[in-house]
């Protein structure tokens, strides 16, 4: 009768243990205290659209200027999520480019893309020293593209009128006899400056741009 007592307490507690540890594979990034690192975009002129991805699956959208995005990490260290890479891609408008990040005031890395950059961030579970391990402000550094006013006038021929960049003041000028000069005219729609519709012509015909005089 003892002997049947032990072997039934020895079962008893065997039963409760197996209850209480939970396999190591079967443990979610979530059932760990969870880390968050926020995101801030401050904007950037001539920036078309920002995206942002994790690969712990917590953030997937795009931001405007003035917007914070959190991702998480898992403090499981042998959890594939205690590890999180948010992924960050930015393009230009038309007539743009994109020429670089700032991290909380400080020059980041990025890679060019064909439509603008990308960059990443990499936090992990617990707390790590530097930068990699802060919230971040980023901004976005881009510059108007160049391109050349072109004047196929009907009697000399294609006359390059010289440089203006997107968004920049059309500064040249043009001469008739007996006439009064006005401006510039693109598609038949006078222009005071570079626009992007005339900016996305130059793109496609190696940065010319072709305007023609308008005389009163």
């Amino acid at each position: 009768m003892k002997k049947s007592k032990i072997l039934a307490s020895v079962t008893s507690a065997v039963l409760l243990t197996s209850m209480l540890v939970i396999p190591t594979h079967a443990l979610s990034w979530r059932d760990g205290v969870q880390k968050n690192w926020s995101f801030t975009y401050a904007g950037g002129a001539g920036v078309a659209s920002v995206s942002v991805s994790d690969t712990n699956h917590t953030v997937n959208t795009t931001m405007a200027a003035g917007d914070t995005v959190v991702t998480k990490t898992g403090t499981i260290v042998w959890r594939d999520s205690y590890t999180n890479v948010t992924t960050f891609t930015a393009q230009a408008k038309t007539g743009y480019e994109i020429t670089g990040v700032l991290e909380n005031g400080r020059a980041g890395n990025f890679t060019l893309t064909d439509d603008g950059i990308q960059f990443s961030f990499t936090r992990k579970g617990a707390e790590i020293a530097g930068i990699s391990g802060k919230d971040v402000t980023f901004s976005i550094q881009t510059q108007a593209k160049e391109y050349e006013l072109v004047y196929n006038e009907p009697t000399l021929g294609v006359i390059e009128l010289g440089s203006c960049r997107t968004g920049e003041y059309i500064w040249q000028t043009a001469w008739k006899a007996d006439a009064t000069f006005v401006g510039w005219a693109f598609n038949g729609e006078k222009v005071d400056v570079v626009t992007e519709e005339m900016a996305a012509f130059g793109d496609a015909h190696n940065g010319a741009i072709y305007v023609t005089p308008i005389f009163k």
